[in-house]
């Protein structure tokens, strides 16, 4: 109650402050974006970021376009493609494209692409499960190429989707530290200035083909300004100073609504929010590899109370396994640990530890719920330290095995199958802080066929063992909500990435 008085007061003082502003005028054809943070890296390859996949589909292309609304696959920078086998597709370019210095997009740029990507872990990539599937791909001849799997996997098209082309020629010849620095690829918006960390400016690819899916922005400029401070991006979004958010909490979002220069819509997405639990013991806090701690947490926490309170949803926003339910193989019928504080006490003691232990909670992002979630924590007699990071810092924490408690939001969901969350996390790799081999087993064989019914197997053995094992509490979709200029035609999509080659102001 303290925090949305002092920002209803806030609000009171900025749009007194800025009573005899002049609105963004749409005339300019322009739309100034807040962002709470800077991509991690304008190389695609080498960002995983949340501003980073967004600024993604405005300056590069895929050869296949996910629609973000219906998510049908289209052509896109490949007009048709063709399953030669299981492990095989061929792929029939577009003619007539352009890199944004003007050379032409052929099949020896997207082979070199693809070859690049088979090569994840010496260029350390970001997301390597994106990548680790290829074995190769073969030129064919100017306009087309073929891509040969290692293995079988079954979303192997809609990976596909997720990958941005990249121009051979000029990324050899500056190397991946320069191009992070001028990128540039056959999207419809191309960088046009640049201030790391506190500008972006995206200016009309003029010479963006004709016939794609994005088709042509009706925008000539988006500005991008990483403004860290929410109190500030309230008010210069109610003086008219940026035109669109969606980094603002639900008070935040609510107290807007009453804004006549504003639109709130607020949506569902696809991210899975989670607390993570070091059950392999890689931080050195032993108390997190006893199951009966884990259960513990897990009973401590009332996902339904702050799914309601921090995130705007009912109880059918809480999740019961760690997937979205929208995805093919996230079973719900699986073991669940209700908030209980006096059973998690109970299993404190039994596991020895009647007068609780000290442990860390880190985030990326200071997420809404978090210290609620500390709360529940100390309640139960945890002594908890809450570490919120910047996403880099967090990241070289998660690889160097020092998170003990982890709480975050995963958004592989939105490829619509287990497959996108899964091998991110149990596979051993970064984010895995359970090396439990039953598990990675489980994980591999399920995405290395296309047999739905004997994936649909193995998850009734994985996600029950899963959820019992609990090393990762399933917490709630995440709600997102966006604000924008009243008059800008546009609107989000449950993948969480604007496309504002989408959007217009009013003639």
């Amino acid at each position: 109650m303290k925090r949305l008085y002092c920002l209803a007061a806030g609000l009171l003082a900025a749009m007194t402050a800025f009573s005899e502003h002049a609105y963004a005028e749409p005339a300019s054809n322009s739309l100034i974006v807040g962002f709470d943070a800077a991509p991690e890296n304008l190389n695609p390859l080498l960002d995983s970021s949340r501003a980073g996949q967004i600024l993604q589909r405005h300056i590069y292309d895929a050869l296949i376009y996910i629609d973000p609304y219906t998510f049908e696959l289209r052509p896109g920078l490949a007009v048709s493609w063709e399953e030669v086998d299981d492990r095989t597709i061929e792929f029939r370019l577009r003619e007539g494209v352009t890199f944004h210095d003007g050379s032409p997009f052929d099949a020896e740029d997207a082979t070199w692409t693809v070859n690049y990507m088979t090569r994840y872990e010496e260029e350390r990539l970001a997301l390597p499960t994106r990548y680790n599937w290829i074995e190769r791909a073969e030129q064919v001849d100017d306009y087309t190429f073929r891509l040969i799997a290692n293995r079988v996997n079954p979303i192997r098209l809609v990976r596909v989707g997720f990958w941005p082309m990249l121009p051979s020629d000029y990324y050899q010849k500056v190397g991946r530290d320069q191009f992070s620095l001028a990128p540039i690829g056959t999207g419809p918006y191309r960088i046009s200035d640049l201030e790391p960390g506190q500008r972006i400016v995206l200016s009309r690819y003029e010479n963006y083909y004709q016939g794609g899916p994005k088709g042509r922005p009706a925008i000539d400029t988006v500005n991008i300004r990483v403004i860290p401070s929410a109190e500030t991006r309230v008010a210069e979004l109610i003086a008219g100073s940026i035109d669109w958010d969606f980094t603002l909490g639900l008070d935040q979002a609510e107290l807007l609504r009453s804004m006549p220069n504003l639109k709130v819509e607020t949506g569902g997405t696809f991210r899975v929010g989670y607390l993570q639990m070091d059950a392999a013991g890689r931080s050195g806090n032993e108390a997190l590899q006893n199951v009966l701690v884990r259960r513990a947490i897990a009973h401590a926490i009332d996902r339904e109370t702050l799914a309601k309170v921090f995130w705007g949803l009912e109880p059918d926003g809480v999740l019961r396994a760690f997937c979205h339910p929208t995805s093919f193989g996230c079973l719900q019928d699986v073991p669940q640990f209700n908030y209980d504080p006096d059973e998690a006490r109970r299993l404190l003691a039994e596991a020895g530890y009647a007068d609780g232990f000290a442990v860390t909670l880190t985030s990326s992002r200071n997420i809404p719920d978090i210290a609620a979630i500390a709360g529940y924590l100390e309640d139960v007699g945890l002594d908890v330290t809450v570490n919120v990071a910047p996403l880099p810092t967090v990241r070289s924490m998660q690889k160097e095995g020092k998170l003990e408690l982890a709480y975050g939001g995963y958004g592989g969901s939105q490829l619509g199958d287990v497959e996108g969350v899964f091998p991110a996390f149990f596979t051993f790799g970064a984010r895995d802080y359970f090396r439990d081999e039953k598990i990675r087993d489980w994980v591999k064989a399920s995405g290395r066929t296309t047999d739905k019914t004997a994936r649909m197997e193995i998850f009734e053995q994985l996600l029950p063992y899963m959820a019992e094992q609990m090393y990762v509490l399933p917490l709630n979709t995440w709600s997102r909500h966006y604000i924008f200029a009243s008059d800008l035609d546009w609107k989000p999509s449950p993948d969480e990435l604007p496309r504002w080659y989408l959007a217009r102001w009013p003639k």
